[in-house]
């Protein structure tokens, strides 16, 4: 069971993730940031990357097998802080979670947040 600084710990870990990804996507409608690494929504210490149509973490298991869908790395980063945006927009201001999950044989990112009950899909 995590303490309580635990968990204010990890909710400013995740208030922090949520400003860089929105400052990330910043930079990118100024141009400025197209090289800069893209942190994974799920484990949020690997590097998001892709390869022809996998997009993958370099430290977790999350793998997007994109087939012949135009999936890129900045579609993936507008849609995270589109998700982000959406949720607090809503009123809910914890962080919510990412996680990939297959459903109806179909593998998809999704976010969730206990708080609210939301559960959304990413891509």
């Amino acid at each position: 069971m995590l303490t309580t600084a635990e968990l204010e710990a990890l909710d400013e870990e995740d208030a922090y993730l949520a400003q860089a990804v929105y400052d990330h996507m910043q930079l990118n409608d100024n141009g400025v940031a197209e090289n800069a690494k893209f942190w994974c929504p799920v484990c949020k210490q690997g590097e998001l990357r892709d390869t022809h149509n996998l997009i993958y973490c370099t430290l977790c298991k999350l793998r997007l097998d994109l087939g012949e869908d135009k999936i890129t790395l900045e579609f993936l980063r507008e849609r995270l802080a589109s998700a982000h945006t959406e949720h607090f927009d809503r009123g809910c201001k914890s962080a919510p979670k990412f996680c990939l999950q297959t459903m109806f044989g179909l593998t998809a990112l999704y976010m969730q947040c206990e708080e609210c009950s939301t559960f959304d899909i990413v891509v």
